[in-house]
């Protein structure tokens, strides 16, 4: 629990549909820029693909965590086990999600094949022979190194893999790396330094997944700032959407 000091409020900058957002930069996906850029629930729309419209709304909470999942390189069976819903309908989910956004689909697989078509000897640890292979994302600029082992032979005869490394680490680790690592600490650095230039009354706090937590003066008004760091990031990045966000204030975060 953070409670504000008398006079204070806390303050929370939280980017919408942040991941969803980089993953259609990163990928190029035309039709779920365009998803973005006209407002479309994607997780409604999910979940209409498969329950209906009439149970789209209902059912939407359920199509997020998908989409989530899957966006992360998640498969049936883990997703079925981590949200409680049979495997079935999270599959019937996932190829809805995929069949709307095909072109997501293959830059998650392209990703994963040049890590591992271009591995190279690493070290020697345990006694054991690593390898390493870098991706760099075209659109962040941000560079990623995947080390790892020669699968076991079980895993050789189950899966066909070579590696340790499995699809869902290079689908997992570029989308959070540059929304997190990227987009979030461009624009904490940006309102940052627009609040020191100004000496408002802003103390920055943590930062936790997609949002910004500050303690602000409470008659501080924040919100042109917001929207020039929202414009500066978008720009920053050169995103194919501009940059949305929700703010929430209160005595306290929890």
């Amino acid at each position: 629990l953070v409670q504000a000091q008398e006079g204070y409020k806390i303050e929370e900058l939280d980017f919408s549909q942040l991941e969803m957002v980089g993953a259609a930069a990163s990928s190029g996906c035309t039709k779920l820029q365009d998803d973005i850029r006209n407002g479309l629930d994607i997780h409604q729309q999910t979940a209409a693909a498969v329950f209906g419209e009439d149970k789209a709304e209902e059912m939407r909470k359920i199509a997020k965590n998908v989409n989530f999942g899957v966006l992360y390189g998640g498969k049936a069976n883990g997703l079925s086990r981590q949200t409680g819903v049979d495997r079935g309908t999270v599959q019937e989910l996932i190829d809805a999600f995929f069949s709307r956004y095909p072109a997501l689909a293959k830059w998650q697989r392209r990703v994963y094949e040049e890590v591992i078509d271009n591995m190279q000897p690493f070290d020697i640890k345990d006694g054991e022979q690593r390898y390493s292979s870098y991706w760099q994302d075209p659109v962040s600029g941000m560079r990623w190194q995947f080390v790892e082992s020669e699968a076991p032979k079980w895993l050789r005869r189950r899966l066909k893999r070579k590696w340790n490394i499995s699809p869902q680490h290079t689908a997992n680790y570029p989308i959070q790396g540059f929304c997190g690592g990227g987009i979030v600490m461009r624009a904490l650095h940006y309102l940052w330094q627009q609040c020191k230039d100004k000496d408002l009354a802003v103390v920055f706090l943590l930062t936790v997944h997609d949002s910004i937590i500050m303690e602000k003066h409470e008659d501080l008004d924040l919100t042109g700032i917001y929207e020039d760091t929202m414009k500066y990031v978008t720009q920053f990045y050169n995103l194919p959407v501009l940059l949305e966000y929700d703010v929430d204030t209160g005595d306290n975060w929890k």
